[in-house]
């Protein structure tokens, strides 16, 4: 189910870092219909993905591909590259629009949103980008 909620401020925001947290909190995301449009609504999916960590299978092929170490990892290095990539990078149009991007930059700095990068040969080549907010990890 799709919650068409629309936010603002007195500074104009679309809505408040607060707001962000605490609707993820209540298992809503932000999305925009593209890039340019301004607006966020909110999804409250009926299911949601869960990645356990215990019991966490890794097939053989890619086992031998970590083993060989072709990629460096790193944890908040490239916030900023890594949301603008997800949001640019091989699509024609996307549902994070800027203002979803200013709000998880500012999370950002406020130590909520984190990046976990994967560079090959100095170059950033995937990452991934969430909120965490207590033990769970929304990304």
């Amino acid at each position: 189910m799709i919650q068409n909620i629309y936010l603002s401020t007195k500074d104009n925001k679309i809505i408040t870092s607060e707001q962000l947290i605490k609707a993820y909190m209540l298992g809503m995301f932000p999305m925009s219909d593209s890039r340019t449009n301004k607006k966020i609504f909110f999804v409250d999916p009926e299911f949601r993905a869960i990645i356990p960590i215990f019991n966490f299978y890794i097939s053989k092929s890619l086992l031998r591909l970590v083993k060989k170490k072709p990629f460096k990892i790193s944890i908040n290095k490239a916030f900023s590259d890594v949301i603008t990539s997800c949001a640019t990078i091989n699509r024609t149009d996307t549902w994070i629009n800027k203002e979803i991007e200013t709000l998880f930059t500012s999370l950002h700095e406020m130590k909520y949103a984190h990046s976990v990068e994967c560079w090959q040969e100095n170059q950033l080549v995937g990452g991934i980008y969430g909120l965490a907010i207590g033990g769970v990890f929304f990304a």
